[in-house]
């Protein structure tokens, strides 16, 4: 029953192309991690291990993690710049 766990509101709505790259990204690095039977980067290396399955850089995950937590302390709010239609 490892489906249910699923989290009802992402499954009606449209996935951007960035968001599905992210997903395939973290799966891969999971799987690539099964595989080896170990982790791939250390526990211990957080931003490491995060740059590493979303497949961006170190200086990303830690840009977005210092700004959401100086925002805010609680409940993180994402947002992205917004195209305005003309």
């Amino acid at each position: 029953m490892e489906g249910e766990y699923l989290v009802h509101a992402t499954c009606h709505r449209n996935l951007h192309s960035r968001e599905k790259e992210v997903i395939y990204s973290i799966n891969k690095f999971c799987l690539e991690e099964k595989a080896k039977g170990a982790p791939i980067i250390d526990f211990s290396k957080a931003i490491a291990r995060t740059a590493r399955a979303t497949n961006v850089s170190e200086r990303t995950v830690q840009r977005i993690c210092s700004g959401i937590n100086q925002a805010c302390e609680t409940q993180p709010a994402f947002s992205s710049s917004q195209k305005s239609i003309q």
